[in-house]
């Protein structure tokens, strides 16, 4: 909370030299309510009243969810190179060790793979894959990193081998969801669907994709939050 409110201190000390008219309102941090802490979204924003008379509000989890820390974004930086096999690896995080995220990016990797040789033909390399946290003192806990690093992996894929643009990346695109070497996408549990939902709904994302077996569920979710 207290990084949120320095960091707000510090825009609206420069604000000024940016800005001739500044909002009525104002904005301020405040925890979630403790009632709902545990299904609500790490980060949510409330608008306030064009007159001033509510403020604007930032809610915050004083603990996330997943494995990540309240408000942290993290970044994944996908390097690849031919090879003879296909692998994963980290670089640049302390997350090293953690075999189940090892498992999950090997089994992107071998997924993304398939889909290319599918769709490119039997003559695709192997491709060895670097995959980077921008976020140092990060780490990844949770099963559902591998639907968006496959479909990066196969749009980078796509690129390097120069066989026409099949599929494009939109922006403001939200995956979740974990995937087997084999291709098969695995539901996301319950217990922390409504989680990436909410994360979503209050992101700046105009899609997300999940899991097929998730989709009646979120769509109710959904409904409730609007």
């Amino acid at each position: 909370l207290e990084g949120y409110r320095s960091l707000q201190r510090r825009v609206e000390a420069q604000m000024p030299r940016l800005f001739a008219i500044a909002p009525r309102a104002r904005l301020e941090v405040r925890p979630i309510e403790p009632f709902r802490e545990r299904s609500a979204a790490s980060a949510e924003y409330q608008s306030g009243t064009p007159d001033g008379s509510r403020p604007g509000v930032i809610l915050l989890t004083e603990n996330g969810h997943d494995g990540l820390p309240s408000g942290l974004v993290l970044h994944l930086d996908i390097g690849m190179q031919k090879s003879a096999v296909t692998r994963a690896h980290f670089r640049n995080t302390l997350d090293k060790d953690n075999n189940e995220t090892m498992r999950q990016l090997a089994d992107a990797a071998e997924a993304a793979t398939r889909v290319a040789r599918k769709h490119f033909g039997g003559g695709t390399p192997q491709f060895e894959w670097t995959v980077g946290f921008h976020e140092y003192q990060a780490s990844y806990s949770g099963q559902s990193m591998g639907i968006s690093t496959a479909l990066a992996m196969t749009y980078m894929m796509q690129k390097d081998l120069n066989r026409g643009m099949r599929w494009e990346l939109r922006p403001n695109l939200v995956c979740s969801g974990g995937i087997e070497a084999d291709g098969r996408v695995k539901e996301l549990p319950r217990s922390i669907l409504w989680v990436k939902v909410a994360a979503a709904f209050f992101s700046p994302a105009d899609a997300l994709v999940l899991p097929a077996e998730n989709a009646e569920e979120a769509r109710v979710h959904v409904l409730a939050l609007q």
